[in-house]
């Protein structure tokens, strides 16, 4: 900047990286170790002289450890705790996104990059310990960092709709399956909503669990699903067969075995 206030400003930022890190250190050197944060803010960046391009960002900072309570014990912050923010700000926003992992690069030792229709909007990623070791954080720190003006305008073209409250009462039921030990949940999930059950409001995972029982390089995960008619209380017997297609579907695409 030619007319900078000083020293310290003379530059405009082109990233929002290193500004989190500095306030997140500040808080650590304070003994203020367990971290939340978010900034709405800019950043610049030029290819020539003249070209000059200004992104408005939403940036999320999750480090330390997580308050417990009676439901769950304190855990430490993590890459899918962040990730699931993430999605709950997609899901707010109606929209609908692919995900791919991204490229280790000098600042993410790894992490996943959220696209929709083919934009990149956000990147969700863990701070290498090289760069935290330039703010003196000695502690992981995990970055979800938001193209705010592309996402805002993606979501300004979704069109807005809801229905009337449910009449007749949902249909919860439990499935645990067994699958190899690298399938994702995303593609479980994916398997499950494939199945093109119409019924089926929604899928959530609620548990997993390993162990040498399960059979070398295989992990558990179950699930909760809930299904509802707007026109009728459910059956058992439509139940059980909406279940049976779900299963059908895992068994055929993930060679999953259904846990007993």
């Amino acid at each position: 900047m030619l007319n900078n206030l000083s020293a310290d400003l003379n530059v405009m930022r082109p990233s929002m990286l290193e500004t989190g890190l500095q306030s997140i250190g500040f808080n650590i050197n304070r003994r203020n170790l367990n971290l939340r944060l978010f900034e709405f803010g800019k950043t610049y960046s030029t290819t020539t002289v003249g070209d000059y391009k200004e992104t408005a960002h939403l940036t999320l900072y999750t480090t330390g450890t997580n308050p417990g309570s009676w439901k769950q014990k304190s855990a430490g912050s993590d890459l899918y705790q962040l990730k699931g923010f993430t999605e709950a700000i997609f899901n707010q926003l109606g929209l609908s996104t692919s995900s791919s992992k991204i490229e280790t690069n000098q600042e993410y030792s790894f992490g996943i990059q959220y696209t929709v229709k083919n934009k990149p909007v956000v990147t969700v990623a863990a701070i290498k310990p090289q760069k935290l070791k330039e703010f003196d954080i000695k502690q992981p720190v995990f970055v979800a960092d938001f193209d705010w003006s592309t996402l805002i305008e993606l979501a300004s073209k979704i069109k807005i709709s809801f229905s009337e409250i449910a009449k007749f009462p949902s249909v919860e039921r439990d499935l645990a399956v067994v699958l190899a030990k690298n399938t994702s949940y995303d593609l479980v999930e994916k398997t499950v909503l494939n199945a093109r059950v119409k019924k089926l409001q929604q899928v959530s995972l609620f548990d997993v669990f390993e162990s040498e029982k399960l059979g070398a390089d295989k992990k558990s995960l179950a699930l909760k699903l809930i299904f509802q008619d707007n026109e009728k209380t459910l059956t058992d017997e439509e139940t059980d067969k909406m279940m049976q297609q779900i299963i059908s579907e895992l068994e055929t695409k993930l060679a999953a075995e259904i846990r007993k």
